[in-house]
């Protein structure tokens, strides 16, 4: 996966984003006018030749903001047309954005207001977007195939 990322530093503060393309868009546009009023600022104002010199020679502490997306925030920025679209949408969640190697039923189940999960898993299955991954305490696990990794990537359009 192509990691996109975006890191704004000025003197004790940096702000960091990372993920897919359409995340990090939305999050500088989120703090664009926090970063253009800090970039227009003066850091020298008001501070000591002991305090420039620190700044000077990075000496201050690193302050890191890192913001994760949630799904609702990620379903958001997907806008799939249907429950079969969110079912793969969230699966894409799962692994990329939760870590998660394999996911079950149930995992889908926790994210998503979504009956019928498990016909939604079938049907994606047929369509080549999933896949059954392994067997862990008596639970059938899944995992994207490539197609539905780039399914999601494209904006939940037909890769054929």
């Amino acid at each position: 996966m192509i990691e996109n990322s975006f890191r704004f530093k000025n003197g004790d503060l940096e702000i960091e984003f990372s993920g897919e393309k359409d995340y990090v868009e939305s999050q500088i546009e989120n703090w664009k006018n926090f970063i253009n009023s800090s970039n227009k600022s003066n850091f020298s104002k008001n501070k000591t030749d002991k305090e420039l010199n620190n700044y000077r020679n990075n000496d201050t502490p690193e302050i890191r903001i890192i913001k994760n997306i949630s799904i609702e925030e990620f379903i958001d920025l997907k806008k799939p047309n249907d429950d079969l679209d969110k079912v793969i949408v969230a699966a894409y969640y799962l692994e990329k954005y939760e870590k998660c190697n394999s996911f079950s039923e149930n995992d889908l189940y926790k994210l998503l207001n979504v009956e019928n999960v498990e016909r939604y898993i079938l049907i994606n299955m047929e369509k080549g977007l999933l896949s059954l991954s392994n067997e862990e305490n008596n639970m059938v696990k899944y995992t994207l195939t490539y197609s539905g990794e780039m399914y999601v990537r494209e904006g939940l359009q037909s890769i054929l």
